[in-house]
């Protein structure tokens, strides 16, 4: 009988995600009980055969929100998070990235990177 083997993660292991893409639609903005506003958007990697859609979330105080409109063209810092809701009474789950930085310039896109370079020296 198989038993299932407990995976853990070791104290240098991280969840970073970066991506790179355009926006797909407008962007939808929920407001949250904590105050806090919920930004989400699809954007849009790759080309033709390899494209791949990516559900991407934002949430933080209104005064920080993000300006993203369809077909801007962004580079995302963020985690692979995995959110519980309740819809209709049952419990359902989404898998998105939780975008941590959202860079539309050149330099905000080359810093960006600067920045997942620290985080992973960090993590070795």
């Amino acid at each position: 009988m198989a038993t299932k083997k407990q995976v853990t993660a070791s104290p240098s292991s991280e969840n970073i995600v970066v991506i790179r893409g355009a926006v797909r639609a407008e962007p939808v903005l929920r407001a949250l009980p904590s105050d806090d506003v919920l930004l989400t958007f699809d954007l849009v990697s790759g080309a033709d055969a390899d494209r791949r859609t990516v559900p991407v979330s934002w949430q933080g105080p209104t005064r920080s929100l993000p300006k993203v409109a369809v077909d801007d063209r962004l580079m995302i810092l963020g985690t692979v998070q995995r959110r519980f809701f309740r819809v209709g009474g049952s419990n359902a789950h989404a898998v998105d990235v939780r975008a941590e930085v959202i860079a539309r310039t050149s330099t905000a896109k080359r810093n960006l990177c600067a920045e997942v370079i620290r985080r992973l020296d960090e993590a070795a």
